[in-house]
């Protein structure tokens, strides 16, 4: 009896082994799966992920300050205490002058009774530099001054006025020269930007430099005289044993004629007068350009070109 009781352990033993051992096992591989499915979170349940500050600052933080521009000047309401910049009120300079003188025919017949010929003008060309004084609108000019007055091509029969034509002499002019000196005073009135036009006057005094030389002079040299039809011939009119043609005489056939004086009568000084009407432009603050005309004695017309630099 206990055989077979024995025997029926046995068989149940080997039919519920691996159901025991899988009740067994049960236990612990659910807690497994447990935490397993409690490891992994659903992608519709994650958490939001945490912003970083460059992301986005948070509510409570205020926005960094911005950098003000660097003032310059003075603060509002307060006093300037910086130097004002000072522009000279005064400014000095110098320059170069070419001046073309004039001396028509009209003039000479001012002072003379026969100048040359019925046709003679002259021209001169004058050169220099100056320096000038500006205040405002006036400019003060001082100039010195060359100008070639008279030479070998103003020879030829002379008669001052008032004079008498048995007075006539053949007049050589051996480089008479000119120089002088003057200060001019000239105000302007600004037209445009830069453009000026000026009116003023001057006086000078000048060194007459060079000789003269008169011989006698009559009709074909016989001592007969001339007359205002043909003093302007030399050839008709001349000095006696001159060689000469209808323009004038050789110097060289004048030295031994004994009638031929070195003239006294020029003045070593003289003044100058001047009367002017200006032209100025300023191409910029430190360099201008003038032109000038008007009348100057020694002489009649003369138009001036100058350029000059101020500080």
């Amino acid at each position: 009896m206990m055989n077979q009781t024995f025997l029926v352990l046995i068989a149940l033993l080997t039919l519920t082994g691996p159901t025991a051992n899988q009740a067994l096992a049960a236990p612990s591989s659910r807690p497994a799966a447990a935490r397993s499915n409690s490891a992994q979170t659903p992608d519709t349940e994650k958490p939001p992920t945490a912003e970083t500050p460059a992301d986005k600052a948070p509510a409570d933080e205020a926005p960094p300050p911005t950098e003000e521009p660097q003032r310059t000047g003075p603060l509002p309401g307060a006093t300037d205490t910086s130097p004002p910049v000072h522009k000279p009120t005064v400014l000095y300079g110098v320059g170069l002058n070419y001046q073309f003188l004039i001396v028509p025919q009209f003039f000479l017949k001012a002072f003379t009774e026969a100048a040359k010929s019925s046709g003679h003008n002259l021209y001169r060309h004058t050169f220099g530099a100056h320096f000038v004084r500006r205040k405002k609108h006036l400019d003060i000019i001082v100039r010195l001054m060359f100008g070639f007055m008279m030479g070998s091509s103003d020879d030829g029969n002379w008669l001052g006025r008032g004079h008498e034509w048995d007075e006539l002499d053949y007049t050589e002019f051996h480089n008479l020269n000119f120089l002088w000196a003057d200060a001019t005073f000239i105000y302007h009135w600004q037209v445009a930007k830069g453009l000026f036009l000026g009116l003023g006057g001057g006086i000078g005094l000048g060194w007459v430099m060079g000789s003269v030389y008169t011989t006698s002079s009559s009709l074909n040299g016989t001592g007969a005289p001339c007359n205002g039809s043909n003093y302007s011939n030399c050839s008709q009119c001349h000095p006696s044993g001159a060689v000469c043609d209808k323009n004038g005489c050789h110097r060289s056939s004048l030295e031994n004629n004994p009638d031929r004086d070195k003239s006294n009568k020029v003045p070593p000084v003289i003044p100058a007068l001047n009367g002017v009407f200006s032209v100025r432009y300023d191409f910029w603050r430190h360099m201008s350009a003038r032109l000038s005309t008007g009348i100057f004695l020694p002489g009649f017309w003369s138009l001036e070109t100058s350029v000059e630099w101020v500080f």
